[in-house]
């Protein structure tokens, strides 16, 4: 009996935990977000709206950046991109990140953001990607 119910367990607690880490994730980076961005104008009711707006830029620009490397990567084969491997990405990462915090802050009504505070984030979090995932800028 105890070896059904640890299997049970077992897999449900580990997606707990990594549920659990991500939201952790999530929430520091909807933080520091919220106040970089606060200074260029965006403002938001609850930490709480502000956490369901970070989130759903994530689910939003998940398919939206696969799309983009996948332009990059046929920029790069085409030999296009490489040389410029680097800015080729941080434009399509940038204009993916763009457009996903644009359509959120559209639907959402306790969120008000300015295009400079979306750009200027946008800019930031592909310049942190490019540096932590050390891919060239020629």
């Amino acid at each position: 009996m105890w070896n059904k119910i640890k299997q049970w367990i077992t897999p449900i607690f580990g997606y707990l935990v990594i549920i659990i880490a991500v939201l952790a994730v999530i929430t520091v980076l909807a933080l520091f977000g919220g106040v970089y961005m606060h200074l260029f104008g965006f403002q938001y009711e609850t930490v709480a709206s502000l956490v369901l707006y970070f989130i759903l830029v994530s689910i939003i620009s998940l398919p939206l950046e696969s799309f983009s490397n996948f332009l990059t990567d046929i920029l790069i084969r085409a030999g296009i991109a490489k040389e410029a491997y680097g800015l080729f990405y941080i434009f399509f990462d940038v204009t993916t990140c763009f457009i996903a915090m644009s359509i959120v802050d559209y639907f959402m009504l306790s969120i008000v953001s300015t295009k400079l505070s979306i750009l200027l984030f946008a800019i930031t979090m592909s310049l942190i990607t490019v540096y932590f995932e050390r891919k060239g800028l020629s």
